[in-house]
């Protein structure tokens, strides 16, 4: 039996946050400045850290997205050659985003061809698509977030 999502409660508005685990660092540098939007708004993330032990994997990350408002792709060569990422949360954000379910945000963390993808015809973030390792202050995980927080008001 499933377990109910640990801390979301009806009024929040759930951020499922897809990315490769090669690029765990940068997202978790992303999610440490984005605890403002959690003080600010009611947001919460959901990624597969979240999950509880005997949560049944594919069920779990399928039923969160589904359940998402907004899904971040944190887009690397690592992430853009991960089947999972390809085949299951790709197609499903770009099936709700038709129907106007689910907001999709590409954020380019590391050089990638990611205008080859579905996610090309998003706006992506940071401004003008320049990767956050390249951008000169490693800080843009904050002007992620500010720019978040614009879209939640």
């Amino acid at each position: 039996m499933p377990i109910k999502k640990t801390g979301v409660s009806d009024h929040q508005i759930q951020i499922y946050v897809s990315y490769s685990r090669k690029n765990n660092d940068l997202v978790e540098e992303f999610l440490d400045h984005a605890k403002r939007l959690e003080a600010e708004f009611p947001v919460s993330f959901f990624r597969d850290e979240s999950m509880h032990a005997g949560d049944e994997w594919d069920e779990t990350l399928r039923r969160n997205l589904s359940e998402s408002k907004i899904v971040l792709f944190f887009l690397s060569p690592d992430s853009l050659s991960s089947e999972y990422i390809n085949k299951i949360e790709i197609p499903k954000a770009l099936e709700m985003a038709k129907k106007d379910r689910i907001r999709v945000i590409p954020i380019i963390l590391r050089d990638c061809i990611w205008d080859k993808s579905p996610l090309a015809k998003f706006r992506a973030l940071p401004k003008n698509s320049v990767p956050v390792t390249k951008a000169s202050s490693r800080s843009c995980s904050a002007t992620i977030t500010l720019s978040g927080r614009r879209q939640l008001s």
